[in-house]
């Protein structure tokens, strides 16, 4: 299966992706309670509204979940002091 191009992505769906984007960008750089903010719209998108179930932009979404929620859960593991450049295991 290929991953769906960003280009083809509803406008929804290629904001929900920055949003997530910004919320690991703001955890790298410890501002957590913004983080936060960006990480709940995320987690609390109803991504079947945007996209059809089962789609591969639905199941894109779905997997991103994981490791932003690792990322949240573990987010002094994710500061900039703590990692070597911008890139976790989690996320490669």
């Amino acid at each position: 299966m290929e991953a769906p191009v960003i280009e083809s992505m509803s406008f929804e769906v290629k904001e929900w992706f920055a949003r997530a984007i910004v919320g690991m960008i703001k955890i790298y750089f410890k501002k957590y309670e913004e983080a936060g903010d960006y990480l709940n719209f995320v987690k609390n998108y109803d991504r079947s509204r945007a996209v059809a179930p089962g789609s591969p932009e639905y199941r894109v979404l779905n997997q991103v979940l994981r490791p932003l929620a690792n990322a949240w859960q573990d987010r002094a593991e994710y500061a900039h002091d703590i990692l070597s450049d911008f890139h976790h295991d989690d996320l490669v």
